[in-house]
């Protein structure tokens, strides 16, 4: 069977320290950050792969409901079964079609409230910082109109990109009764049911107290501040990815099309080895970045 997965980083195979391996030569902080994290680099759709499927995985981090539709009103005709993880209303991503990119979903910016685009419209705060070139000048005009947006339009009419996201869910589920839907963000004020955002949120506080003031502080950010990143995969620790994946897969095999999560399923308790493998202290991350801007 081939399985299309739609979503925001929930969906995506990457880790970040791997990430920033990629971008730089090798060198002690690089070495040393490959053996860290080594076995963490697996994902709950790794267990369809598992099951012999065919798994296409077109998740990116930050993007929006519309990035999700878009990828799959494109592609979803060529799966057998797709996956669809709903993301928070209130995002932003745009496509630009005049840049070369590697893969499609390169071609994405993305801010996830007007937070996040505020940092990203300060050209020495972004993910290209120090860089002149097109792309990152594009990437902070955005991000400035973006913060406009946030302020002006949605402020005015805060349920207009609300409607527009569920007409597009309600169209996927028209066009495929068969798409199973994952909730990866909590999105309605009046449903209170379990996201893949509570098991995040859950598995950080379960593992210690300075994590969570970490997040809780919006400290997180790669390279800046004090204390620990966050570098798991898809935002979930390996052990709960393992058991994602056989609920997902168990919800495809019996044509579940809303997939329920119960927090209780997820295990809450962790090694100090495990807990390891799933954080970096900044100032390894501040060795890195310096390296990567040297």
């Amino acid at each position: 069977m081939k399985i299309g997965i739609f979503g925001d980083s929930f969906a995506e195979k990457v880790n970040p320290a791997l990430w920033i391996c990629s971008t730089l030569q090798e060198n002690k902080y690089t070495n040393y950050l490959r053996e860290k994290i080594r076995e963490d680099t697996y994902i709950w759709h790794d267990y369809f792969a598992e099951q012999g499927h065919t798994v296409h995985d077109y998740g990116r981090g930050g993007t929006d409901i519309y990035y999700s539709y878009y990828q799959w009103l494109h592609n979803h005709e060529k799966y057998d079964c797709c996956i669809f993880l709903e993301t928070g209303f209130r995002r932003l991503s745009v496509r630009h079609k005049n840049f070369n990119a590697k893969h499609e979903k390169d071609l994405w910016y993305s801010v996830v409230n007007v937070q996040d685009a505020l940092r990203k419209s300060n050209p020495n705060k972004s993910l290209f910082k120090g860089s002149k070139n097109k792309k990152n000048v594009y990437y902070n005009n955005f991000a400035k109109a973006a913060i406009y947006y946030y302020k002006i339009i949605d402020s005015y009419d805060p349920f207009r990109h609300i409607h527009f996201c569920e007409l597009m869910l309600k169209e996927v589920q028209q066009k495929r009764p068969d798409t199973l839907f994952v909730p990866a963000v909590y999105n309605d004020p009046l449903n209170n049911s379990p996201t893949l955002t509570d098991i995040y949120l859950m598995e950080t506080a379960a593992m210690g107290e300075v994590y969570q003031k970490e997040l809780e502080n919006n400290t997180c950010f790669i390279g800046e501040g004090k204390g620990f990143a966050d570098i798991r995969v898809a935002h979930l620790s390996k052990k709960n990815h393992e058991i994602l994946g056989k609920k997902i897969y168990d919800s495809i095999m019996n044509k579940v099309t809303n997939f329920k999560i119960i927090i209780e399923d997820y295990i809450m308790e962790f090694s100090q080895d495990e807990i390891d493998k799933c954080w970096i202290s900044k100032q390894e991350w501040k060795n890195i970045i310096e390296k990567r801007y040297a």
